[in-house]
């Protein structure tokens, strides 16, 4: 229940963040252009694509968005981030099918003891298998392998919608320096970390 809640809000979080960074783009492109001196500003490397082309396409394969308008260092970033998550998310996932059917085996072995000792009640047979040290270790390795598959599942979902609104802001920004940076590492005990820098430009409000 706990890690369900925390992929919800997650998500909530992800979405927030997109229609913040949507609201975003056009004001810096604004504040952007009054620092480019007049003539000096060219057609958009874009291609055509717009802001909403480029983060329905990073929605559909992360990081191709950005490398429609151009943004192939940032873009390469999102689709290795979202393989990687891939693969933990098929690892773990094989691990929880795993710890499930270890589950399914330790109270298919309790249930028979207890019956060839003559329990037929279902009920007495469900409270014997709650009670057996062997079904209580196999059921709390499999809510570990859920909580980490989950876990993987929130941080992918996450960075899908964050990959959607940096390409959102690059096609924005086609024709200034790069004002998202973001950036992943691993941490010491096994996690990783998601860092957005958002650079803001000269005569931008607050800025």
């Amino acid at each position: 229940m706990a890690s369900t809640h925390r992929l919800q809000f997650i998500i909530g979080a992800a979405s927030l963040l997109t229609v913040a960074t949507m609201g975003l783009g056009p004001a810096m492109v604004s504040a952007q252009e009054r620092d480019v001196p007049a003539g000096t500003q060219t057609e958009s490397r874009a291609g055509g694509v717009s802001p909403g082309g480029a983060f329905f396409r990073s929605l559909l394969l992360p990081g191709w968005g950005q490398a429609a308008v151009g943004a192939y260092g940032r873009g390469g970033f999102y689709f290795t981030t979202e393989s990687a998550v891939a693969w933990m998310l098929f690892k773990t996932g094989r691990l929880r099918r795993s710890a499930r059917a270890i589950v399914a085996l330790r109270e298919g072995e309790v249930g028979a003891f207890h019956m060839a000792l003559g329990v037929t009640d279902p009920d007495s047979l469900l409270a014997l298998m709650d009670a057996d040290p062997s079904v209580a270790d196999a059921r709390e390795l499999e809510e570990v392998r859920s909580q980490q598959f989950e876990d993987w599942l929130a941080f992918g979902v996450f960075m899908l919608f964050l990959s959607g609104a940096d390409a959102f802001v690059a096609a924005h920004l086609a024709d200034f320096p790069e004002a998202l940076s973001p950036g992943f590492q691993a941490l010491p005990d096994g996690g990783f970390e998601a860092s957005l820098r958002i650079t803001v430009p000269r005569g931008w409000p607050g800025g």
